[in-house]
């Protein structure tokens, strides 16, 4: 029994001290930047002397926190210096907090500092930074700051309200966030602000939600800027929402852009919602946009950069735009206003895989504006969608292949030389239905072929045409009421319009081309064998003619062999 009472004192002892633990609230640690400098100037650790524990890291440059850092009242910034002193800064998921009171990092005189954050959220930043120049990190003096993780938010400045690089400087980003930081009320650069000569390279990572008064929401460039990734969206400016390109020394701004996106901005005063490029006189700001097929990186959704529209208006543009001009007015010039476009952006290629023209989803196109190309023997008749006709126009939904329809052309075989006719005695015109019977005509005279009440006047020298073709073929039919033909080439007012209508109206009129018939032109032996056999399918006879020579030749010869007449008395037998 005394064991048992014992037991039972130090579980009770154990339980109680349990309890009274868990109902208690333990004060967070947090270092202050005096520690922290301490840290990077004595290149040593900072140890909690109780327990031991690693509150800050330092390993050969190496810095890591362990917890929060946060200014306190009459401290300064955080300072780097030097050309020896490189620093890569592991935020570790924990935040270093200027309170509103300073800028929190300085990296100066050929200093360098890398900001990573190795924490599996990497919820790491630095924020509350209030600075003349970059609340949250400040470079000058040939200094260098490398951002590969880690958030830089909350930070406000007159200028660079999250980063500002002074001259001579660098500033890399490859990864990380630069988000919700602002400028006082009259002040440019956001997120980022890249002064005279100073250099700025993103590579990925992503600017947004950031806020300025003036120019460049997400970056304002002075300098010299190169986007190859990354995205800069959402940031709103005055003037260039996303990115301000503002040239005001000799040396001028210039801004490269080979990939990344550009998206969602807002400017609210003088526009350019992703892009606004100017210069002071006397200075030029130089602007490299990419082409949209050559973007690395696309937007939420999947929807890639397509090109860049100027000024407000529709026009695409993509390639280089260098600005070397002298304002006039005020001193100022207003070089280049552009807002990215970043709807879906469609290929039409026909069925062969050649791309015809590229446009944007819910575009309406013209169909005849797109150029099927050319095949020898064969004349373009129009576009097909999934073996359907496409139409005059085609609204675009996606992707689309259109496949070209061509007709081929008839065979034109070269005129033979005309040779002397043998006078011959035609037989006389059979009582045949169609065809009214004229007697006394026996012969071939010099001056008309021997077939009389013709509606035409056929000399014995000149080749048969084609409208008079469709002419005599049209008499032969009684001469029906017809519509006028639409060919180009045959006017309301031709002699043989009304015939060539009939006959493209009744399928034996085949045009040499979509629009045209060429009423004029020498009918040909494999013209008028097809003529013939038309008109035998359209009177409902299955005879096929079949005969050689040039037109003179075999319209005679056929008569004098009586097989005009036989292939006539056929039709009607």
């Amino acid at each position: 029994m005394k064991k048992l009472k014992k037991f039972g004192k130090s579980s009770f002892a154990v339980v109680l001290s349990l309890v009274l633990c868990a109902g208690m609230v333990v004060p967070a640690f947090a270092a202050s930047f005096s520690e922290l400098q301490d840290v990077i100037n004595n290149q040593s650790s900072l140890v909690n002397q109780e327990t031991n524990e690693v509150r800050i890291g330092y390993d050969n440059g190496n810095v890591t926190l362990h917890e929060n850092v946060t200014h306190e009242t009459g401290e300064s910034k955080l300072t780097i210096s030097g050309a020896d002193t490189k620093i890569t800064l592991d935020l570790n998921g924990n935040t270093i907090d200027g309170n509103g009171e300073v800028g929190v990092i300085w990296v100066k005189d050929s200093a360098s500092l890398t900001l990573e954050d190795s924490s599996e959220g990497g919820n790491g930043k630095i924020t509350g930074g209030n600075s003349g120049l970059g609340g949250g990190v400040f470079v000058s003096t040939g200094g260098s700051f490398t951002m590969n993780g880690g958030e830089i938010s909350g930070n406000t400045a007159d200028l660079g309200g999250g980063v500002f690089i002074d001259g001579g400087s660098e500033f890399t980003m490859n990864g990380g966030a630069i988000s919700g930081n602002s400028t006082d009320e009259e002040g440019g650069g956001g997120g980022v602000y890249i002064a005279d000569d100073g250099k700025f390279t993103m590579t990925g990572g992503k600017i947004s939600g950031n806020l300025a008064a003036n120019g460049g929401g997400g970056l304002s460039n002075s300098g010299s800027a190169t986007m190859e990734g990354g995205e800069i969206t959402g940031n709103t400016a005055g003037w260039g929402g996303g990115v301000q390109n503002w040239g005001n020394t000799d040396a001028g701004a210039s801004f490269v852009m080979t990939g990344g996106s550009i998206a969602d901005n807002a400017a609210n005063v003088y526009g350019g919602d992703d892009i606004y490029s100017w210069c002071e006189e006397g200075s030029k700001a130089y602007i490299k946009l990419p082409n949209a097929k050559d973007m690395n990186a696309g937007l939420e959704g999947g929807k890639p950069v397509t090109g860049w529209y100027f000024d407000g208006g529709a026009g695409w543009g993509n390639g280089d735009y260098a600005y070397y001009e002298y304002s006039t007015v005020d001193g100022y010039i207003n070089g280049l206003v552009l807002k990215a476009a970043h709807d879906e952006y469609f290929q039409l290629v026909d069925s062969e895989g050649k791309v015809l023209t590229e446009v944007e989803k819910g575009s309406e196109i013209d169909l005849s504006t797109l150029n099927p190309g050319e095949k020898d023997g064969w004349t373009f008749i129009g576009w097909t969608v999934d073996g359907e006709p496409a139409g005059d126009t085609l609204t675009v939904t996606g992707p689309i292949t259109l496949e070209a329809v061509w007709e081929e052309n008839e065979p034109e075989q070269p005129e033979q030389p005309d040779e002397p006719t043998p006078p011959v005695t035609p037989p006389t015109t059979p009582d045949v239905p169609g065809i009214p019977e004229e007697p006394g005509v026996t012969e071939i005279e010099d001056e008309d072929v021997p077939l009389a009440g013709l509606p035409v006047e056929l000399a014995a020298e000149e080749p048969l045409t084609r409208g008079q073709l469709m002419a005599i073929l049209h008499w032969m039919d009684s001469e029906p009421a017809a519509q006028l033909a639409t060919f180009m080439d045959v006017a309301a007012d031709h002699d043989f319009a009304l015939a060539i209508g009939w006959a493209q109206e009744n399928g034996i009129a085949v045009g040499v081309s979509a629009t045209e018939f060429a009423p004029d032109q020498v009918v040909t032996r494999g013209q008028l064998i097809n003529f013939l056999n038309r008109y035998a399918k359209y009177v409902g006879s299955d005879l096929v003619l079949e005969v050689e020579g040039n037109v003179n030749e075999t319209l005679t010869w056929a008569m004098a062999e009586e097989i005009i007449n036989d292939f006539f008395a056929r039709l009607y037998a």
